[in-house]
């Protein structure tokens, strides 16, 4: 080996690469220790040899265009699973050639090309837009979703900072300024909404958060915008069908209220005809028709009387007034009425006392129990119970009835305004079913939740807690 040789094999051994020197007719003359990889030279030399021509030929096809053009070519040649970057560089009867393995360089690119696309793919779908400042260079960058959300074409945009001036509303632009400001005073996170125009003039509302971010020695202000416009709109127009809803329900309320009170005097002008009627020598089959009409008549004050009760409710008109009392003292003067009932309707009526000191609203109480009474003797069958019981520092009033009970998708209905179950005995059908509607809005005023357990076929159980007073 010549000086010259031997330089080249100094300088090639320290190169990274593969390096190897070819003569005319495409035979290796010098080769780095690099070239061991291809396994056509060794360190020893192994000189001479030629690269396979089945599996290099599109490597000859560059070489020879090259060696016959004298001018440097660059091609790409896979070799066991590993890429390289393979540049000739000839000079008279010599070829010098280059192979850089570009395998990770590559792959590490397509990794990069692919996130890039998953990323662009949220921003769409997220309709999110993502920034950078780089304050010490003047830079900003946008995402393409950031002039999306926008609307602007990012060819046409020369000062990004412009943009927000033009396109943000005049009253949302200061306080996103002053939070940016904060931002890069204290380097704490911040976040809020803006309402933008965009270029089409379409109004959108925007949440966007920013923070700082560390890059080596230097710092830069990233931060994301989000299009919430659809969310923004559905919020407004749930809060428009709410208050609407509420409106509604306000009307209805007057509505009840008021009906309810001008039919009071005429109902009880009626009330006074029925008993003079009475009093009249009337035959027996007039009787009976009479004690219908009076039957109607009490249903129809009872109907007026809940109609009240629940406007008052849904107004507000009924105001929770809480104070000491014994529980079972209640009770017992509400069963004393019904037994009374009870034995007239041939239904055996039972108590089970506990006397307690409670905290609530008697008359509310008293309200609820009669209800869930009155309800016990629409689907009783022949007996009723009427209790209450300790639960640690709870008392639980129950009504149970033997009734037909209630199945597990009626259990949703029997609450709502003039429900009426279909397992009602019809010569007991009465009311228009708002006593239950009443028990679970005056449940709400005092605080409480009505709780029910049955067995179709078997009867139903409605119970409540109330606290006890502690001593």
């Amino acid at each position: 080996m010549n000086n010259q040789g031997f330089a080249f094999r100094q300088l090639a051994d320290a190169a990274t690469d593969i390096l190897v020197m070819m003569d005319k007719q495409g035979k290796i003359c010098l080769a780095n220790q690099n070239a061991q990889i291809l396994e056509v030279a060794t360190p020893q030399g192994d000189l001479g040899a030629q690269l396979p021509q089945g599996e290099f030929s599109d490597f000859y096809q560059t070489y020879q265009e090259s060696m016959r053009r004298q001018a440097p070519q660059m091609s790409h040649l896979m070799v066991r699973d590993r890429l390289y970057q393979t540049s000739f560089y000839p000079h008279a009867n010599h070829c010098a050639v280059c192979f850089h393995d570009i395998t990770e360089k590559t792959e590490l690119s397509a990794e990069l090309k692919q996130l890039s696309s998953r990323l662009n793919f949220a921003e769409n779908i997220a309709q999110l837009g993502y920034w950078e400042f780089d304050w010490h260079h003047k830079r900003i960058y946008w995402s393409a979703q950031m002039y999306k959300i926008f609307g602007v074409n990012p060819q046409e945009v020369r000062y990004k900072r412009n943009i927000f001036k033009d396109y943000v509303y005049p009253d949302d632009l200061p306080q996103y300024w002053a939070q940016l400001q904060e931002l890069i005073k204290h380097r704490h996170p911040v976040e809020g909404q803006l309402r933008i125009r965009r270029a089409d003039n379409q109004v959108i509302y925007c949440v966007y958060k920013a923070s700082v971010i560390q890059e080596g020695a230097q710092s830069k202000i990233a931060g994301t915008f989000q299009d919430v416009s659809k969310f923004i709109l559905t919020q407004q127009a749930l809060e428009k069908a709410k208050f609407m809803a509420e409106k509604a329900n306000r009307d209805k309320s007057y509505f009840l209220a008021q009906a309810s009170h001008d039919l009071r005097q005429p109902m009880q002008a009626l009330n006074i005809f029925i008993a003079a009627m009475f009093d009249e020598g009337l035959s027996k089959k007039q009787q009976e028709i009479l004690e219908k009409i009076e039957a109607s008549a009490h249903n129809l004050n009872n109907l007026l009387n809940n109609l009240l009760d629940i406007s008052k409710l849904d107004s507000g008109g009924i105001k929770y007034e809480p104070q000491e009392f014994n529980i079972g003292s209640l009770i017992r003067n509400i069963a004393k009425e019904y037994a009374e009932l009870a034995s007239c309707k041939h239904i055996k009526f039972h108590t089970l006392v506990h006397n307690g000191e409670v905290y609530s609203d008697p008359i509310l109480i008293e309200r609820i129990i009669r209800n869930l009474l009155s309800n016990a003797f629409k689907y009783t069958q022949s007996k009723i119970v009427l209790g209450c019981k300790r639960e640690q520092d709870h008392i639980r009033i129950m009504i149970l009835d033997n009734g037909p009970g209630i199945s597990e998708q009626e259990r949703n209905k029997i609450f709502e305004e003039f429900y009426q179950s279909p397992q009602i005995i019809d010569n007991r059908k009465q009311g228009a079913g708002l006593g239950l509607t009443i028990v679970s809005k005056i449940a709400a005023v005092i605080d409480t939740k009505i709780e029910i357990s049955s067995i179709p076929g078997r009867g139903s159980c409605f119970s409540f807690l109330l606290p006890l007073l502690k001593f």
